[in-house]
């Protein structure tokens, strides 16, 4: 897609597409926020009724559990549907939930079995908007601009990350839940009015997807295949890994970092880090946008990774508010930026007519992740780690002095592990593992040449 004078027809057309990225990119945006606004006052709302921190986190759970399992089914549809239709229909759908939930809360109706159902459901249908916004991506940005393009998506997603849970609890107090509810139905409005707008013709589909004659494939057999090239392909399946484990750095430090600073400070501490966090993930993605990644994307995938791990290390050093603010800032601002540059990799490489279901693949086991660390995170911090680091604890007299003992070192030493375990991982990757330090050398380029905007002609049908 790296458009030059000669493969160019045109000059007005990477203009053309460029705007109309940009405008989808602020159109999910919006809508990313509003959703996320929802998931904090849903989960708020349904902890001040019952006062159970157990339901309270389910709703994170049926709203993270349907998108990792159902993006690896679904996803394929990218490769299958027009796009702007599979977005369209996918925001109607998310935005039906929002209608159904603020009707319910507005009829005070509202119960904890409908907002983990309503949850659940939301989630199906956002399942399959990143393999279909990635690939968006790569129909109408040049490849030489896919590292800022990917800056910008995580730009969002970072945005989302600071902005909902400072203005969620704002409306909370002015509004109400219904207020929420309100305002995410209006940003899903929005997001179908511009989806509805623009036209965007698709890639052409793999020989194999019989997308426009002949029975479809099952939706279990596109899954089937996304796995078996990432599977097929060493380079990119180092690299999923390399995903799982950041996923998996990130709902371990997520699921602990309140309990960590809780041991030896106050919740106000643990709102400074957080925020912290987010403002280490919004200058990542800005670094993203302008800078676009090293030459060679792989070096910023496991350079960051470096990074990642050591920040989490750091955390691990003194009950300090200052050093684990740090850490979160360390391991959120390479959140974004080892993320864009694993990404641009996957668009560059993948053919385009599979790229959907090998990104849902990815996200899937990516996801898997973070719910391996959500389940296995308090369980060990409780059971495991911090007995090790009490005063009688099998790890205090030899870690002691260094760590300290007593509550929350135990997930301080827990968090120095990963963090060692990180950064060998990506030094296995970059000194061991030729298949991944060499995949942007072994891997041919997939590239579409100059772009797919169709102003007037028709895209495909679903």
């Amino acid at each position: 897609m790296d458009i030059s004078p000669a493969s160019a027809p045109t000059a007005s057309l990477p203009s053309a597409s460029l705007r109309t990225f940009v405008l989808v990119w602020a159109a999910q945006t919006v809508s990313l926020i509003g959703s996320q606004l929802t998931a904090f006052g849903l989960a708020v709302w349904v902890y001040q009724r019952t006062g159970s921190t157990t339901l309270h986190a389910l709703v994170a759970v049926a709203n993270m559990a349907p998108r990792t399992l159902f993006v690896l089914l679904l996803g394929g549809l990218a490769d299958r549907w027009n796009l702007r239709k599979l977005l369209l229909a996918s925001q109607i759908g998310s935005g039906l939930c929002a209608v159904l939930l603020a009707l319910l809360a507005g009829m005070d109706q509202l119960g904890v079995a409908a907002v983990l159902a309503l949850v659940a459901a939301n989630a199906v249908f956002g399942s399959v908007q990143p393999p279909a916004l990635t690939k968006l991506t790569t129909l109408l940005v040049p490849s030489r601009q896919l590292g800022r393009a990917n800056g910008l998506n995580q730009f969002g997603f970072a945005l989302g990350y600071i902005l909902s849970p400072l203005l969620a609890s704002m409306l909370l107090e002015a509004a109400g839940l219904l207020g929420i509810l309100i305002i995410d139905g209006i940003t899903f409005a929005l997001a179908v009015a511009v989806m509805a707008a623009v036209s965007i013709q698709d890639a052409p589909s793999a020989p194999t997807n019989r997308a426009t004659s002949g029975p479809r494939e099952p939706l279990w057999k596109g899954a089937w295949e996304g796995w078996m090239h990432v599977y097929r392909s060493p380079g990119l399946l180092g690299l999923v890994f390399i995903f799982v484990a950041m996923n998996f750095n990130l709902g371990i430090l997520r699921g602990l970092v309140t309990p960590l600073v809780l041991s030896f400070s106050d919740v106000r501490a643990v709102g400074n880090i957080l925020f912290t966090g987010g403002i280490g993930m919004l200058l990542g993605s800005v670094a993203m946008m302008v800078w676009g990644g090293p030459r060679r994307r792989i070096v910023g995938v496991l350079g960051f990774f470096v990074v990642q791990g050591l920040s989490l290390f750091a955390a691990a050093w003194a009950p300090s508010v200052v050093l684990v603010a740090v850490s979160a800032f360390g391991v959120l601002l390479s959140f974004p930026i080892i993320q864009s540059c694993g990404v641009t990799i996957m668009q560059n490489k993948v053919p385009k007519a599979i790229l959907g279901r090998v990104h849902s693949a990815s996200s899937s086991l990516a996801g898997g992740g973070v719910l391996l660390a959500y389940l296995v995170a308090g369980p060990l911090a409780d059971q495991v780690f911090e007995p090790l680091m009490t005063g009688q604890g099998a790890l205090a007299t030899q870690l002691g002095p260094f760590l300290g003992t007593g509550p929350g070192r135990g997930i301080a030493l827990l968090f120095g592990l990963i963090g060692l375990e990180t950064v060998a991982v990506a030094l296995l990757g970059a000194l061991a593992r030729r298949s991944i330090r060499l995949m942007e050398d072994r891997l041919p380029d997939q590239s579409l040449g100059t772009g797919h905007l169709s102003p007037s002609s028709p895209s495909p049908s679903a």
